[in-house]
C-alpha cells in the first residue's frame, strides 16, 4: 500500500488514511478511542468551524493544550484548511505566553482552561484585558491586535471566550465539501507548524516546518525504525514539542500506525499504559526511562512489546535496564542530543 499521498499534505495524508485503512485506531488516550476514520471526520468539523469563524489559509492558530486526542484533531483541522499551527508549551507563564502569541501574528488561540495549577483564562486576562470585556470574535486587544478568536474547552469564564462545543457545531454546519475543496490547495511547501525553541540563550525563536518537511522527514524516521500500521507509539512528551510533533506524530501516521496518548507523565501509569495497549514503540525522555525501569510496576508486568523507539536525553546516560524489552532481533533504539523544543540534533 502506499503509505505517503502524491500530495504530501497533512491533510491529504489524513484523507488517505481514513480510505485506505478507516478502521485502523489512530489516537489513544483511554478510554478515548479514534480510528482514522474518526479523526478525519472530527478534523473536518474541527476545520469547518475555523472556516465558519473566518479562520482561513496562512492564518496562524495557536494551540495550548495538552497530550489530548483534541490537539491531534485539532491540528489537523488547521492543516485542512492550510492554517498553519502555532504549537504552545503548556508550562507558559505570562512573559511566555504573551510573546508567543504577538510574535507568531495568531489569529485565534484555542487552550485549555488551566492545566497543571495554570489558569490560562486569568493569564489571558492580564496580558488582554479587552477578554473579559468584549464579545466572542471582537476581541480588539490593544496588545495582541492580530488575535480575533478565543476558543476555550472547558468552561469558558471569559465574555470573549467560545466553547470548543460552539466550534463544532459551527463546524456541522458548513458542508464537508467546502473543507475538502479548500484542502486541494493547500500547497506541500505551505507551513503546517510554528514551534518556538525554549529561549534558553535568547528570546524564543518560531521555526516554521511545511508540510511536505514534516511528512516526508516523518516517513524516513519511521522507516529506519521499521514501523508498519501494526505499531503503537507511547507519547507523554508533550505535543507542544517537535520531538512530539514533528517527529513521533509523523514518524506513526505516515506508516498508519496509533498514537498512544499519556496526559501527563507518571511512571507506574505510564508502564501499565504501554502493557495494556501493547505499545511497540517507545518515545520518551532518558529520565522517563529510568523512572519507569525503577517503578514497582516495571518489575511486576515489564512490557515485552516494545521493540523500537527514540530517546532525548542532554547528557551521557546508561540506563540500568533495558526500556526496550529483551531487545529482539530487528528492534532499534535512537537517540538525540542537543535538545532544544523545535529540533534535535543527531
Amino acid at each position: 500500500m502506499q503509505l505517503l499521498p502524491e500530495r504530501k499534505t497533512g491533510g491529504a495524508l489524513l484523507a488517505h488514511l481514513a480510505q485506505a485503512m478507516p478502521q485502523q485506531e489512530a489516537v489513544v488516550l483511554p478510554p478515548q478511542r479514534l480510528t482514522y476514520t474518526a479523526l478525519y471526520a472530527q478534523a473536518t468539523v474541527v476545520a469547518g468551524g475555523l472556516w465558519r469563524l473566518g479562520i482561513h489559509p496562512g492564518e496562524p492558530v495557536a494551540l495550548l493544550v495538552s497530550n489530548r486526542p483534541e490537539w491531534i484533531t485539532v491540528a489537523f483541522g488547521c492543516a485542512l484548511i492550510g492554517a498553519p499551527v502555532v504549537a504552545i508549551s503548556t508550562w507558559s507563564r505570562r512573559v511566555e505566553l504573551e510573546y508567543v502569541l504577538d510574535h507568531s501574528q495568531a489569529v485565534a488561540l484555542v487552550t485549555l482552561d488551566g492545566f497543571l495549577g495554570a489558569n490560562y483564562q486569568a493569564l489571558l486576562t492580564e496580558i488582554v484585558p479587552e477578554v473579559a470585556q468584549h464579545p466572542p470574535g471582537q476581541l480588539g486587544a490593544t496588545r495582541l491586535p492580530a488575535l480575533r478568536e478565543l476558543i476555550v474547552f472547558g468552561q469558558p469564564a471569559l465574555t470573549a471566550a467560545r466553547g470548543f462545543a460552539e466550534v463544532l457545531a459551527l463546524g456541522r454546519s458548513l458542508d464537508p465539501a467546502v473543507v475538502r475543496a479548500t484542502s486541494t490547495r493547500v500547497q506541500p511547501t505551505d507551513v503546517l507548524y510554528v514551534l518556538y525553541t525554549s529561549g534558553s540563550t535568547a528570546r524564543p525563536k518560531g521555526v516554521t516546518l511545511t508540510h511536505a518537511g514534516c511528512l516526508e522527514n516523518g516517513f524516513n524516521i519511521g522507516e529506519r525504525q521499521h514501523l508498519t500500521r501494526a505499531d503503537r507509539l507511547w507519547l507523554a512528551v508533550p505535543l507542544f514539542w517537535s520531538f512530539a510533533a514533528a517527529n513521533a506524530l509523523m514518524a506513526l501516521t505516515t506508516h498508519g500506525g496509533t498514537i498512544v496518548l499519556q496526559e501527563r507523565f507518571d511512571a507506574d501509569e505510564a508502564v501499565q499504559l504501554i502493557a495494556a495497549e501493547r505499545c511497540t514503540v517507545y518515545y520518551g525522555m532518558s529520565h522517563m526511562a529510568q523512572a519507569m525501569l525503577e517503578t514497582p510496576a516495571w518489575r511486576r508486568a515489564a512490557p515485552r512489546s516494545l521493540r523500537t523507539g527514540a530517546a532525548w536525553h542532554a547528557a551521557p546516560y546508561r540506563p540500568p535496564g533495558n526500556p526496550c524489552g529483551s531487545s529482539p532481533r530487528g528492534s532499534r533504539r535512537d537517540s538525540g542530543r542537543g535538545v532544544c523544543d523545535a529540533g534535535v540534533l543527531p
